[in-house]
C-alpha cells in the first residue's frame, strides 16, 4: 500500500463496513457510560457517580457525531460476579468469527480501567478474563 493507493483502499474498507461496532467495557464504576456520553455525544440516562448504572449490552447506541460508530455499553464487572462477564463472552461470540458479516462483529473492545487507590491492583479478575477472552477469539 502507498500514500497514492490510501485513499482507495479506505474507500473499500468503507464500502465493505461502512460502521464500526464498538464495545465498551470494564469495571462497574471506570466511567464507561460517561466515556461513550462526552467522546460520541451520546445522553447516556444511566452516568451516575453513586450507583451502578443499568445498561443492555445487546442495544446498539449510534453516535449522532458520527453515524460510522455502533456502541455497545456493557455492565460493569464486579469482584465474585460471573454473569456480566458471561453476558460479555457470549456477546462477543455472537459478533465474531467468519460465519458473522463484516458488519455484524466487534471491531473494537474499548476496556476501561479505573485509576486504582494505592497498593490497588490495575488489573482486576473480570479484566483479566476478558483480555483472554479476547485473545481467544482473535486467534479465531
Amino acid at each position: 500500500m502507498t500514500t497514492e493507493t490510501l485513499p482507495l483502499e479506505s474507500a473499500k474498507i468503507v464500502s465493505d463496513c461502512p460502521r464500526l461496532r464498538v464495545l465498551v467495557v470494564g469495571k462497574s464504576g471506570a466511567g464507561k457510560s460517561s466515556l461513550i456520553s462526552f467522546a460520541f455525544g451520546v445522553k447516556m440516562e444511566s452516568i451516575s457517580d453513586r450507583a451502578r448504572g443499568v445498561s443492555d449490552i445487546n442495544k446498539a447506541i449510534e453516535s449522532p457525531q458520527n453515524p460510522r460508530f455502533v456502541l455497545h455499553d456493557s455492565m460493569g464487572f464486579e469482584p465474585g460476579e460471573t454473569v456480566n462477564l458471561n453476558s460479555i463472552d457470549n456477546f462477543l461470540k455472537v459478533h465474531s468469527g467468519e460465519a458473522v458479516s463484516l458488519e455484524e462483529q466487534v471491531h473494537i473492545i474499548w476496556l476501561c480501567i479505573a485509576v486504582p487507590a494505592s497498593g490497588s491492583r490495575v488489573f482486576e479478575t473480570g479484566d483479566e478474563q476478558l483480555l483472554t477472552l479476547a485473545s481467544e477469539l482473535r486467534g479465531k
